[in-house]
């Protein structure tokens, strides 16, 4: 990548970045990285051995950036979406009494392969496991008094409680009844959810991220994040977990270049040539610094929309990478827009993603 001043590198990838930075977001680049590295909260994950931080350049006070030589980010092979080690760690900061064998079955639920599935169907599924909780079912000894998890986890037996099929809508959570125990807060309503089963079993919910405070969860942005698929390998310019999870997927023109062209040329390419990097997606970005459009897995370009403020309703109207990412990127919006999006089926028989505009958003 050229380091010249007037490329897509030096006049939106690398003050996007910036902006992402600013906003709270740890940050993470292949090295070597042509551009001055932008500055960033440190990570709450220690860094894997022979990867390192480089010190931040700028005023932004942040710790660093976490530049891994090898372009994995934490991954075995690029052929993983995940960052498991993250996802994990996640889990276990939002589910502090639940036994390492939960977590271990809902990490393989959330991250098991669903290539046989329409990219919506899987969509639909991981977003609904996502906003309601991975059900798992752990075993509880018969003479247990209560079936509130024991801090030591107790019971080894852990099993995810049903694996869904594409042609099986998932259920909404488990009513509590008079065995039910109210846990961890789930937003929107839902909650935490133990219940017994017969033979000693109860059903838990594995949060995956944390609604009700946004800065409990884990925000980083990866530059040039390489993904390799059944023929090609593709490079998303920047792409945003969220707790481990690929939720957004951005891709960026220097400006004279359409924003369309990163819907038509690389985005569609990407859902084509690396799906599975798509059924986590949640938000997908095309820009070329000025024109700027945001848009769901199943929207076509038309469906697309610009991002016009920021705060209120009655701010001047502005269509701007920086306003998408200012409108949008904070912890909160991130989160408020994952939960006002919406799944249903369409005629095709699959399903689609909506997303809420502007004025729903900022109601």
């Amino acid at each position: 990548m050229s380091v010249h001043p007037y490329t897509e590198d030096q006049l939106v990838e690398q003050p996007a970045i910036g902006l992402f930075a600013e906003l709270g977001w740890d940050i993470a680049v292949a090295n070597p990285h042509p551009g001055p590295l932008p500055c960033s909260a440190p990570s709450p994950q220690p860094l894997p051995v022979g990867e390192g931080v480089i010190e931040g350049e700028g005023d932004g006070g942040g710790a660093g950036v976490w530049v891994d030589e090898s372009g994995l980010f934490g991954r075995e092979t690029k052929g993983e979406v995940v960052l498991v080690s993250r996802l994990r760690a996640a889990f276990e900061r939002l589910n502090p009494a639940l036994p390492p064998e939960a977590i271990t079955a809902a990490v393989d639920e959330l991250t098991r392969d669903r290539s046989a599935m329409s990219l919506p169907a899987a969509n639909r599924e991981i977003y609904t496991l996502i906003k309601e909780g991975i059900p798992v079912s752990v075993a509880q000894p018969e003479d247990s008094p209560s079936p509130v998890p024991s801090p030591r986890g107790r019971g080894k037996k852990i099993e995810v409680s049903k694996d869904y099929s594409e042609s099986t809508p998932l259920p909404p959570p488990r009513p509590l009844g008079e065995a039910g125990v109210r846990m961890h807060g789930m937003g929107e309503g839902k909650r935490g959810e133990s219940s017994r089963q017969g033979g000693g079993q109860r059903i838990e919910r594995v949060r995956v991220v944390d609604w009700d405070s946004p800065g409990a969860n884990e925000f980083l942005l990866v530059s040039q994040f390489s993904v390799t698929g059944a023929l090609y390998t593709c490079r998303p310019d920047l792409v945003g977990f969220v707790n481990g999870l690929p939720l957004v997927v951005i891709e960026l023109k220097k400006p004279g270049v359409a924003a369309r062209a990163g819907f038509d040329d690389n985005l569609t390419h990407y859902k084509d040539q690396i799906p599975a990097l798509f059924w986590y997606n949640a938000v997908m970005i095309a820009s070329n610094g000025t024109d700027s459009r945001v848009g769901s897995l199943t929207a076509d370009w038309e469906r697309f929309f610009e991002w016009k403020r920021i705060e209120r309703e009655d701010e001047p109207r502005r269509v701007s990478l920086e306003t998408m990412i200012r409108g949008r990127a904070t912890r909160t919006a991130c989160s408020t827009c994952w939960r006002i999006s919406r799944c249903f089926p369409n005629t095709k028989r699959d399903w689609q993603r909506s997303l809420g505009k502007t004025t729903s958003f900022l109601a």
